[in-house]
């Protein structure tokens, strides 16, 4: 019963870092295929190689990483839909909320 929180608990960090890492790459590869491959007016193909590229990184570490990588692409899927303008100290905030919980839990297990 507790194998699975305690797995969670070491996994979650390297499935955040990593996916944002992944997702902020497959952007920028779409992006620049965009450029270069004349994707402009085709929005349909734009979201089907983002998704590609998402699941690509996601097969990394296989099934948990899968499913990671497919919550990442929705995530960032749902984000653009929003059109919604986030500035820099949002993203970093949102990004290290994550890591202190985590590291108030891991703190908090070791002086138990």
């Amino acid at each position: 019963m507790i194998a699975i929180p305690a797995y969670l608990f070491y996994a979650f960090p390297i499935l955040l870092i990593y996916g944002t890492i992944a997702s902020l790459i497959s952007e920028y590869l779409v992006m620049n295929l965009e450029t270069y491959a004349n994707l402009s007016g085709k929005p349909f193909l734009k979201t089907m190689l983002l998704c590609i590229f998402h699941l690509a990184f996601g097969l990394i570490f296989l099934y948990a990483s899968l499913l990671a990588a497919l919550l990442f692409f929705l995530a960032d899927q749902w984000l653009a839909r929003m059109k919604k303008v986030y500035r820099l100290s949002s993203a970093l905030i949102s990004f290290l909320i994550p890591f202190m919980l985590y590291l108030i839990l891991y703190f908090g297990f070791q002086v138990s």
